[in-house]
């Protein structure tokens, strides 16, 4: 499909979390960003000081194209220890987004011709101001909610999205969980996320390994924020389960000290904390598989793309998103220790199966996870025909 597409657009993204914050959300909204630039399109971000991680960028960063506001903000990590409590959760999200996103478009919302806000805290905030200021706003979904229809929370989201003009889920599942609810099937537009696969490719194994210092032994990967709900305790179990294996762990976050205290007892992990995502193809190309052990329904999980485009097959929970899209590249598998754990041995003996599935990663990869995907987002924007 050939898309026409309409130059000299402006958009507001309204985002709690964005770079140098850490996480899939934030690396994808950066890859949205320099996309919608590269595309001759201008782009200005209000966001937070990264609440989660400790490195802060600029309050006023100015770019070629690109304008992002860095709110100042108070926390120290306070948003990970109100994930169990939405409503004061949302008293600390959403006012400082709200009040400098008004201040903005007071200014300049002339021209302004789309605001995007991603999650449901922003979207609060668009829409706000989409009602005050009239301005075409569009949600993206990036998660599985696992909604009852009948609860507050379905109401309050259907609610909160019916407003909107465009309505972004990033799978079918999240699609089909958005109509359950109530909300207008037509609205809504289904956007998988694309990487960069200039930079996710297959790199040597041996000299990888060379490079970090490995042996010639089965290693696994983890890459992710260090939460509960990430699954970190299974992790764990599993590198006391499976002493015989290497377990690469990468990522920052609550579990931190956890996941130190293990390495310090058990000899087989090694624990590289945060990793710059031009270095993550290093570690993909040196491990045998990547584990997602979520304990909650994934969505699209990022590490899982970057991973299959460089080339590694990753064991994930069945429930995942992505589970049916990319299945001949993955192994499905109860997250539990007991599970994971004999699927793995299982895994590390069957070399032939192991061997096709990294060799179809990267293809299926580029096929379903392409820069052509942003054009899903274009539309929702109402930038192309």
């Amino acid at each position: 499909m050939v898309f026409k597409a309409k130059r000299n657009k402006k958009l507001l993204l309204i985002t709690p979390f964005f770079h140098p914050n850490v996480g899939g959300v934030e690396t994808r909204l950066l890859d949205l960003v320099n996309t919608l630039v590269n595309d001759r399109y201008r782009v200005v971000v209000i966001t937070y000081q990264p609440l989660t991680t400790m490195v802060k960028g600029p309050i006023y960063e100015k770019k070629e194209n690109i304008a992002i506001f860095r709110i100042p903000w108070w926390g120290n990590d306070l948003f990970h220890r109100l994930l169990l409590h939405p409503f004061f959760e949302i008293i600390y999200i959403v006012p400082g987004l709200l009040l400098a996103s008004i201040l903005y478009l007071f200014f300049k919302h002339r021209s302004i011709d789309t605001v995007h806000t991603p999650g449901l805290n922003a979207a609060i905030v668009g829409r706000v101001i989409s009602f005050i200021f009239r301005k075409r706003w569009v949600v993206s979904t990036h998660t599985i909610y696992e909604m009852d229809v009948r609860s507050v929370f379905a109401r309050a989201c259907r609610f909160l999205l019916s407003a909107s003009h465009s309505i972004v889920a990033l799978s079918d599942p999240s699609k089909d969980e958005l109509i359950k609810i109530g909300l207008e099937k037509e609205k809504i537009h289904v956007e998988l996320t694309w990487i960069d696969h200039e930079r996710f490719i297959p790199l040597d194994k041996e000299n990888c390994r060379k490079k970090l210092s490995l042996g010639k032994g089965f290693c696994l990967l983890f890459v992710g924020r260090l939460l509960p709900e990430k699954g970190v305790d299974i992790l764990l179990e599993l590198a006391e389960m499976l002493p015989q294996m290497t377990f690469l762990i990468i990522g920052v976050g609550p579990e931190e000290t956890k996941v130190r205290k293990a390495e310090s007892k058990l000899t087989n992990i090694r624990f590289f904390g945060f990793i710059e995502q031009n270095l993550l193809p290093l570690y993909y190309s040196a491990s045998d598989l990547l584990l997602l052990p979520s304990r909650y329904r994934e969505g699209l999980g990022r590490v899982v793309i970057e991973g299959l485009s460089c080339g590694l097959p990753a064991v994930i929970n069945e429930t995942a998103a992505i589970a049916p899209l990319v299945e001949e590249a993955v192994y499905r598998v109860q997250a539990t220790p007991d599970a994971m754990a004999k699927l793995i041995l299982k895994v590390a003996t069957s070399n032939e199966e192991l061997n096709e599935k990294h060799a179809v990663a990267p293809k299926l990869a580029r096929k379903l996870f392409g820069p052509n995907n942003v054009h899903g987002l274009y539309k929702a924007y109402g930038w192309v025909n």
